[in-house]
């Protein structure tokens, strides 16, 4: 294709000022607000995805998702193509779990994933109204694949975009 422009999409690049976390919180929060009422209301229609570029440690999958399900009151589960550090999942019970996620989440059993880049190949999930990028991605190929995931389902974004949010810590000078 000669064109890449995906109107149901908008991309916003967020300065965290140092504080990925508390932002992070505060955009999901806003998020939610926007397109489900509230983080804490039981179901919402929407959901969102935060893409981390590691499994494990403090900007992990893993760990973020603990943090945002006790910060935001809510549901959050994660998706990664290797088992974190003190799961407590081996093997066959990890690829279990995996297919369970992908499988709820799917059917909006719950409304927010983080996940590594190892999650949305062939998911086509239509409500995903929001993507954050809690690191900058490998490459802008990378990034706009991963964003992509939003705004599947064209139908239900006529009213306004779905959002795609890059957190970015500027270099201090």
């Amino acid at each position: 294709p000669l064109d890449y422009t995906r109107e149901e999409l908008s991309f916003h690049v967020f300065d965290d000022q140092g504080r990925k976390t508390d932002a992070l919180i505060q955009l999901v929060d806003k998020m939610e607000a926007k397109w489900n009422g509230s983080a804490s209301a039981e179901r919402g229609s929407k959901a969102g995805i935060i893409f981390t570029l590691t499994v494990n440690g403090d900007k992990g999958c893993y760990a973020l998702a603990g943090r945002l399900c006790n910060a935001l009151s809510m549901d959050v589960r994660y998706f990664s193509g290797s088992e974190p550090k003190g799961a407590g999942l081996g093997g066959d019970a990890f690829d279990t779990y995996k297919r369970e996620v992908q499988n709820d989440f799917k059917i909006n059993k719950y409304r927010l994933l983080t996940a590594t880049k190892a999650f949305g190949m062939g998911v086509n999930k239509g409500n995903i109204a929001y993507t954050v990028h809690y690191g900058i991605p490998g490459s802008m190929e990378a990034l706009y694949q991963e964003a992509g995931r939003a705004g599947r389902n064209k139908r239900l974004f006529t009213v306004g975009p779905a959002d795609c949010y890059v957190l970015l810590t500027k270099e201090r000078k």
